[in-house]
This record gives C-alpha cells, structure tokens and sequence, in this order.
C-alpha cells in the first residue's frame, strides 16, 4: 500500500504528471508495507538445490525419451532408470494420443461390423464411392448455391449396385457438405450404407488420405472408386480410378463400369484386388469390355469353322453317294475312290 502526501500530490501536478514515475518516486517519503527476500544463506542454498534439482531432472527426462525412441531397449543404458523411463513413456503415450486427434480418424472402426452371411453364401462386398468429381460434378452460382450434376449413368449404376454391394460414400470434403450431397442422391436412405467425409480422413504429410483399413472391412471384398490415385495410395490395389468428371454429358465411364463390377459380384471372386489388377487400375470397364467382345468375337469364329466344316462334310458325302459304282473288274479312273 502507498501513501502519497499531499505536497507531492502538488509538485506533480504543477510538473504536468509526465510520468506515473513523477507520483510514485519524486518523494523519499513514500511508505511501502512490502518486505524484501531473506537473503539468509539457508534460503539462498535452497533456492539453488531447488533449481539444480529441476534442470537435472528436465535433462535427465530429456535424455531418458531420446534414448527410449532411438533404443529398442533402453534399460541397458547406465543412465536410463525405471522410474523416469515409466514417467517417459506415460508421457509419450500421452503425447502420440493427443497427436491422433488432429491426423487420425475418429475411431478405429468408422463402419460397423459386417454381418456373416448365410452358411453357402460368398461374404458381401463393399464399394467406396467418392463424391465429388467422381460420380458428381458440383459448380458454385453465386445467387443460387451450388448446383449439382449426376455422372451420365448414375442412377443405373447405383441401382444395380446396391442390389450386388454394401454402398459407402467416402469423401474427402467437410462432412456436413457429404451428407448433403449424399442426401440429394439417396434422400430415402435405401442406397448408402455408410456416408464418411473428410474427418474420416488420416492427415499424412500436409495431405488427406483414405485409409482403408479403418473401414472395417476384409481389403479381399472391398473397391473403391477415386478420381485421384493419391488419396488411396495406401491401398492402391483395391482402386479403380476413373477420370475426374466436370459436367461432360457424353461421359459414358461408370456405364463402362457396371459389367466388370456385376462379374466380381456374381461370380464370387476370392480377391478382388487380383481381379482388378488383370485389367488395371484405370479404365478398367473397357478393358473388361474388350476383353468380352475377344471372347465372344473367338466363339463366333469357333462355331463357324464348326459349321463350315459340318457343310463340307456333308457336301462330299453327297457327292460321293451320287456316283455310280464302277462293275466289278472295270478299271478305276483317275480321281476315283
């Protein structure tokens, strides 16, 4: 508490008060009840024990967590103790937790676990759809929002599949704008089983991927359908890319698309990755479709030799009925059998 006088008051106000230091320091007369430090050797020596204490532990914890990252085992080392080795890995397990919220997904698990299928029956298999610019097309008109364009052959291709497929949308834009686009497709809910956007996502490296493996799902059964190969580059073998779509009406690749997709569905292939590989991992429909006209264009020709040759046959067998036969002892001509 300070007690200023009042001639000081006085002085300080005549000055102008250029200064709080004009008020608080001009007069030796200021009274303070404040009481300084003991500076008594006890108190200084334990002010230093108490700060040699604190930087010898801080260092020692230091040196602790270097040596428990770097060393598969850090006991062995002469300065590494088990009561500060416990205390560093409760906090890097703190740590690596804390880190997991902003890079991982919220939870292990982001789809619920697959039922098992009846006794006879090949398990489910799941398709991963990206929203946009894969199967949409979505254009911001200022006055208006956004306005929205189906891939041509959307709605066939969605029908069919939910009938072979468990369908989920997994998207890397924000989850309320997924949930959005989702509802303006499947606003009855009969289609999607499952609708994951970009929280969903792992943030590696100033990037979002989609890691599969959080989907809890057999890689074996599962497809997903991305525009951009770096969003699925840890699991590249289950993708099929298909070329960013931007509104093009003449666009015919998720219609190229439904044959391959109904074949691994109904002929209950074991890995879908190996299927997927036989006709890579881009335009994959119209290869499978290529391939399908060679099978068919070898058959066509199969049964045309087949019946050509059935012709021939019956051609010469005719002919051979329709000449007469030669009387006994007469010689053959040339070319007579």
């Amino acid at each position: 508490m300070l007690v200023l006088r009042r001639p000081v008051l006085r002085r300080a106000i005549i000055r102008g008060a250029q200064s709080d230091d004009d008020i608080l320091f001009s007069n030796d007369r200021i009274e303070s009840n404040h009481k300084p430090k003991s500076n008594s050797p006890f108190r200084v020596a334990l002010r230093a024990l108490y700060k040699i204490s604190l930087y010898g532990a801080s260092c020692l914890f230091a040196y602790t967590y270097y040596v428990y990252r770097n060393n598969e085992k850090p006991l062995e080392d002469s300065l590494v103790f088990q009561p500060m080795l416990s205390a560093v890995k409760a906090t890097d397990d703190k740590i690596i937790s804390i880190y997991k919220i902003f890079v991982d997904p919220p939870a292990e698990k982001l789809l619920p676990d697959m039922p098992r299928p009846p006794p006879g029956f090949a398990p489910h298999k799941t398709l991963v759809l990206d929203l946009k610019g894969t199967i949409l097309s979505t254009e911001y008109v200022f006055g208006k929002g956004f306005e929205i364009m189906k891939r041509p052959g959307l709605t066939e291709f969605l029908n069919k599949m939910s009938q072979m497929y468990e369908i989920v949308i997994f998207s890397d834009e924000d989850t309320q704008f997924t949930y959005q686009l989702a509802e303006s497709i499947d606003p009855r809910h009969r289609l999607f089983s499952g609708r994951l956007g970009r929280e969903c996502l792992c943030y590696r490296n100033g990037e979002f991927i989609k890691d599969l493996s959080y989907l809890n799902r057999d890689m074996r059964n599962l497809i997903i359908i991305e525009k951009d190969p770096a969003k699925v580059k840890y699991q590249p073998d289950n993708a099929i890319i298909l070329p960013e779509y931007k509104g093009d009406t003449e666009d015919k690749a998720l219609q190229e698309l439904i044959p391959f997709l109904e074949h691994i569905a109904k002929d209950r292939v074991s890995d879908v990755r190996k299927e997927i590989d036989k006709y890579g991992h881009s335009e994959t429909g119209k290869n499978y479709l290529k391939k399908l006209e060679l099978i068919r264009s070898q058959i066509l020709a199969r049964n045309q030799r087949g019946m050509s040759g059935f012709f021939n046959k019956m051609k010469k067998q005719k002919e051979t009925e329709d000449v007469e036969p030669l009387e006994e002892g007469t010689p053959k001509p040339p070319g007579y059998k």
